[in-house]
């Protein structure tokens, strides 16, 4: 009989994981692709891929290797509509401080920006809860590479298992 781990440590993605952020997302992508997407673009052909980098989305949808314009477009839009179409999901905001009260380790380890991790996390009061945050800015290999959760286990000091 194999001895059971106690958990020590949780990270968490976020969009769409801890943060309802879909809705923006999707209504950021057909903004910035306006007139460059093929006819008919929409959120059917957005969700499949939601998670990977922002320039690896866009490159796809729109074809093109410099989306640098793109890019700019959907941040801004982005931005301006971020706090008034984000929410928490059901429960987090309870879990994450039981979490904490607990003992367990808490992270973020994220595609998106570290300004607008750290924005959302803010906005609904669970930033002071996370320990550490890997965003997109902070390693060469987004995911799904693993460098992103190696990185944050490795700030926290903590230990890396696989089942």
């Amino acid at each position: 009989m194999t001895a059971r781990r106690k958990i020590t440590t949780v990270l968490f993605d976020l969009d769409g994981t801890i943060i309802d952020t879909n809705e923006l997302i999707i209504e950021s992508f057909i903004h910035a692709l306006q007139g460059v997407a093929a006819e008919g673009f929409g959120r059917e052909h957005i969700i499949p891929h939601m998670g990977q980098p922002l320039t690896v989305q866009l490159q796809g949808f729109s074809r093109q290797e410099n989306v640098e314009n793109l890019t700019k477009l959907y941040r801004e839009y982005n931005l301006l509509r971020h706090d008034e179409m984000v929410n928490l999901f059901p429960g987090v905001a309870e879990v994450i401080p039981q979490l904490r009260d607990a003992g367990i380790r808490v992270g973020i380890v994220t595609t998106k920006m570290r300004a607008t991790t750290i924005r959302a996390l803010e906005l609904f009061g669970i930033f002071e809860h996370m320990e550490v945050i890997v965003s997109i800015d902070d390693v060469d290999n987004p995911k799904p590479h693993p460098e992103p959760v190696a990185k944050a286990i490795a700030a926290l000091g903590s230990e890396l298992h696989r089942r």
